[in-house]
């Protein structure tokens, strides 16, 4: 039977060694405790950075939390 777990989590942008930006979540409550490291979303290498924040916002604004199923 599957086993599913809530996180919360509040998304911000990184930028990675080659100048483009992904999203991480990162904590802000109660954590999947079957994630282990960071989780991100990687983005196409011509988003900008004001694109970026805007989806961050977007997320943090419009989603409750993250589920994950096993």
């Amino acid at each position: 039977m599957s086993k599913t777990e809530r996180g919360y989590y509040r998304f911000t942008v990184k930028e990675t060694g080659r100048g483009t930006f992904f999203l991480a979540a990162e904590p802000a409550g109660d954590t999947l405790q079957g994630l282990y490291g960071l989780l991100g979303i990687q983005l196409e290498e011509n988003v900008s950075l004001e694109e970026a924040m805007r989806m961050a916002d977007l997320l943090n604004n419009r989603m409750t939390a993250l589920t994950l199923t096993k």
